[in-house]
């Protein structure tokens, strides 16, 4: 009898191996899914209405739990908390005039895909890259990434879903979300935010004199002639930009001088005490000690920027990120330049730590700033679309324009990273896309004066271009580095409205909006794609 040979070629080896590593990394795949299926699955449902008048908020709360109704004190809009959607819209109209979904915006970063940084399957999904954001190991799923791919190393699925890593925040079950943890089973007390982890209020702020050190790095300020603006005038501390995004590092070494103090909360109160710890809304606002502007991811009076990594990326400092390049201060011989150096930066926070937040804290957030006195609100964060539930939004810009308020905003990062025409798409970015005369909608450039292959334009939609690709800033605890996306755009934009402010503060916001797309300098990138076919340009800006 003839003995078979069982024993197999190499390349049959090799070719198993691989498929028992792809049936290894599906199933992986699959558990994941299941996970987000199933919480999907547990997640309350939430929606916004616009009260009919005559119906009186205890009817609500009746109707659908104490608990379940929240009053955004703006306009008859209510959030309601419901267990099935279902149930809840055969009811809804007998309340409500307008209802809508309580839909999410995300910060508008751009991450380098798997393939561009971490390489094929195991290269991409298990060890990801720096800045990638990719990996089901190394960039995400367990491990986190580095700075653009979502904070500090230690999210993911075991440090994001479950635990929280360093800075990471968030998660399912722990995480830095709040007094004791993010997420489903965490969060912070409402009210004045005693009970917050976040860093208290500085109130020493570093000295120095000299150069900044980083601003070699900022190709951006010599670009668009920022150094050159300065001519007449650095800026005015009383002209305020609010940051609406994912919070702000308010103890930054570059940053933490600059930042807005509200003045009906600094101070002694009548019986001698701090105002800006007593636990008393001493300005008559609805907010508790919001010194520096308010947190209403958390609901409590410290809008510090948390970290965060994991699967989808999270913030990695996004707010701070931002505010550097509106405000940073100048000649202190240390890091960096803002474009306006003495303006006030008033920090608030509605994005969380994984860098997304709903409708309406969104509105209570430009609602605060209005009235709170900032002119121009800097916001890097929006959707693909609005599936028709913009009413709220829409008439939170329009209160801001009620109230002279400039409204700046990030033109988008495509879809899956690829820019797309905001006048044509079936999903134009919002709020950037909303038809509202004071909006001012940037798209990103990089150095070489071409569109950034993931920002979105328009040229009924998107008004000017800004530095958007390697753009380096402030982040979190002293730290600096690159960003990508139309979310760094904006807030050059943003800076350079209110240091035009500064300069001219009898004008309206009309007038601002329009000197900045009149100044702008025409290139052939944005010829036919933006309404001023230019980037910005602060030295042309500043002559007006």
């Amino acid at each position: 009898m003839v003995q078979k040979n069982e024993s197999k070629p190499i390349g049959a080896a090799k070719q198993l191996e691989q498929n028992q590593g792809m049936v290894f990394m599906k199933k992986i795949i699959a558990i994941f899914a299941s996970l987000l299926l199933a919480g999907q699955a547990l997640a309350a449902q939430e929606f916004l209405m616009k009260v009919k008048n005559g119906v009186s908020f205890e009817e609500l709360q009746q109707q659908y739990g104490e608990a379940n109704v929240e009053d955004l004190e703006f306009n008859n809009w209510v959030k309601v908390t419901v267990p099935s959607e279902r149930t809840f819209l055969q009811t809804a109209d007998r309340y409500a005039d307008v209802v809508e979904k309580n839909i999410k915006f995300k910060i508008q970063i751009h991450r380098p895909s798997v393939r561009d940084e971490g390489g094929g399957l195991i290269g991409g999904l298990i060890c990801g890259g720096d800045d990638s954001g990719g990996g089901l190991i190394g960039g995400g799923l367990i491990g986190g990434g580095e700075n653009g791919g979502g904070g500090d190393p230690g999210g993911g699925l075991i440090g994001g879903l479950i635990g929280g890593g360093d800075d990471s925040g968030g998660g399912l079950i722990g995480g830095d979300g709040g007094t004791t943890g993010g997420g489903t089973s965490g969060g912070s007390s409402t009210g004045g935010g005693a009970s917050s982890s976040d860093p208290e209020f500085p109130t020493n702020f570093p000295g120095g004199a000299g150069a900044d050190t980083e601003l070699a790095k900022q190709w951006g300020m010599a670009d668009i002639g920022v150094k050159e603006g300065w001519n007449t005038t650095k800026g005015d501390s009383s002209i305020v930009v609010a940051v609406i995004d994912t919070g702000v590092d308010y103890t930054h070494e570059d940053l933490s001088a600059g930042i807005w103090r509200n003045p009906g909360e600094t101070g002694k109160d009548a019986q001698g005490r701090d105002k800006t710890n007593n636990g008393v809304d001493d300005d008559n606002n609805g907010y508790i000690d919001d010194v520096v502007g308010w947190d209403f991811a958390k609901s409590d009076n410290k809008p510090f920027d948390t970290t965060s990594g994991g699967f989808f990326g999270g913030n990695p400092g996004h707010g701070t990120h931002c505010a550097g390049n509106i405000g940073a201060q100048a000649d202190n011989g240390r890091g960096i330049i803002g474009i306006a150096p003495n303006v006030k930066i008033m920090a608030i926070r509605f994005l969380d730590e994984k860098g997304s937040g709903d409708l309406a804290n969104g509105v209570k957030a430009i609602k605060y700033a209005s009235d709170m006195g900032a002119k121009v609100l800097s916001n890097s964060w929006g959707s693909e679309g609005d599936g028709g539930e913009g009413q709220a939004m829409k008439e939170a810009i329009a209160y801001a324009e009620s109230k002279g308020v400039l409204f700046v905003a990030a033109a988008g990062n495509g879809h899956s990273g690829v820019g797309y025409n905001n006048d044509t798409d079936a999903k134009p970015a919002y709020p950037a896309s909303y038809d509202h005369d004071n909006i001012v909608s940037v798209a990103a450039l990089d150095k070489n004066n071409k569109l950034g292959s993931f920002s979105n334009w328009g040229v009924k939609t998107v008004d000017i271009g800004a530095p958007g690709v390697g753009v380096y800033s402030t982040f979190p605890k002293n730290k600096y580095g690159n960003l990508d996306g139309t979310s760094m755009a904006c807030p050059h934009v943003a800076g350079a409205a209110a240091l035009f402010w500064s300069k001219n503060p009898s004008m309206s916001y009309k007038d601002v909006k329009a000197a900045l797309i009149s100044s702008a300098t025409p290139i052939p990138a944005l010829s036919g794609k933006v309404v001023s076919a230019g980037k910005l340009n602060v030295k042309n800006l500043m002559t007006k």
